[in-house]
């Protein structure tokens, strides 16, 4: 098992279970699925307890509080942590109560992040893709070229500023999108599993269709985001665009996809987060050019094995974090049990796909 990230795990234990965990309810299911490698009955009561927080109508929050960040939402990963931990035990009688609390999450996020009926996912803030220090954001955020790279200390107080004015701010995003079409998918794998009728089928199939369609830019190889209150679209340079490879991708979408990674992303240490062209590419700067643990997370079910080994290899040498230097391999930060459960996940499922290439 990966060095340190069973004793990170245990060291998250105790806050996971209070009132006032510092954890967002994003991290809270990222360590439910650490755990389930651990101990699945935890892991269980982890996302039992999360999930006490969901609202009537189907909204789960961002974090636990009563600021305006709080009443973002959390990232729609729940189906993901309930396949892990059905996965790991032979004793779920626990799972079956908690999937129609997702499948009430899931036609959330429908009804209540897809204003222009398009099928995939607007967030209202971006935290709410656990990607606020992306360059993406610069352009809604009012920086202009001039600007970039925006410092992260000029992006936060812009970021303060909108939620406590309350600021229109719809951006539809493929990277949180595909994270959701798959998640749906495996509300339907969950629902055959247990016998329970959901949504998701149709549900899955509409929004694998529009991604596939609509935000993808065959001329340059990515997906574009949209910026419907200002009607725009937006083509920043950057890996998120082309993480709807997560979903696997169509022949010739999937070849045109890895092409570009392969030339303009490619790093002994996985896959960083500006291409290392990038006139603001940065290897030290997280969202500018650092390794990040998330990113790389997703991407490492559908990449070669040899990928995977490699980024394993990062962690078991030199720690769990959430960002590395995507040029010395060094973990920026502090380790964290939010990284160890991610890259635990990553090594499961690698020791679990023998046969994966």
């Amino acid at each position: 098992m990966l060095k340190h990230a069973e004793t990170l795990l245990q060291a998250s234990k105790a806050d996971l279970l209070q009132n006032d965990s510092i954890f967002s309810l994003t991290e809270h299911l990222v360590l439910a699925l650490g755990w389930s490698y651990l101990d699945t009955d935890l892991a269980t009561t982890i996302v039992t307890e999360t999930l006490s927080h969901q609202q009537n109508d189907g909204h789960l929050r961002h974090s636990i509080g009563d600021t305006p960040w709080c009443e973002l939402s959390a990232l729609p990963i729940l189906a993901l942590v309930l396949q892990r931990i059905t996965s790991q035990s032979d004793n779920v009688q626990r799972i079956k109560p908690l999937l129609p609390r997702v499948e009430k999450l899931h036609a959330w996020f429908w009804k209540n992040r897809d204003p222009l009926n398009m099928k995939w996912i607007a967030v209202t803030h971006p935290v709410e893709s656990n990607d606020e220090d992306n360059p993406i954001w610069d352009q809604p955020l009012g920086f202009t070229e001039d600007d970039s790279p925006v410092e992260t200390s000029k992006r936060n107080s812009a970021l303060l500023k909108q939620v406590g004015e309350g600021k229109p701010f719809s951006i539809y995003n493929p990277f949180l999108s595909a994270i959701f079409i798959l998640n749906e998918e495996i509300l339907v794998s969950l629902g055959k599993q247990f016998r329970l009728m959901t949504g998701a089928k149709r549900r899955a199939a509409l929004g694998r269709a529009a991604l596939l369609d609509r935000p993808w830019d065959g001329s340059i190889g990515r997906f574009r985001y949209v910026d419907h209150l200002n009607g725009r679209s937006l083509h920043p340079d950057c890996l998120s665009t082309h993480m709807p490879l997560l979903l696997g991708l169509p022949g010739h979408m999937k070849k045109q996809v890895l092409e570009v990674l392969g030339e303009r992303y490619s790093t002994p240490f996985g896959m960083p987060t500006l291409p290392t062209d990038s006139p603001h590419y940065d290897p030290q700067i997280p969202w500018r050019g650092a390794v990040h643990t998330w990113t790389n997370w997703w991407l490492a079910p559908v990449m070669e094995r040899d990928f995977t080994e490699s980024f394993i290899n990062l962690a078991e040498t030199n720690g769990c974090y959430l960002h590395f230097n995507s040029q010395t391999g060094e973990g920026i930060g502090l380790e964290s049990p939010v990284a160890a459960a991610m890259l635990l996940d990553i090594q499961q499922n690698m020791i679990s796909n023998p046969d994966h290439e």
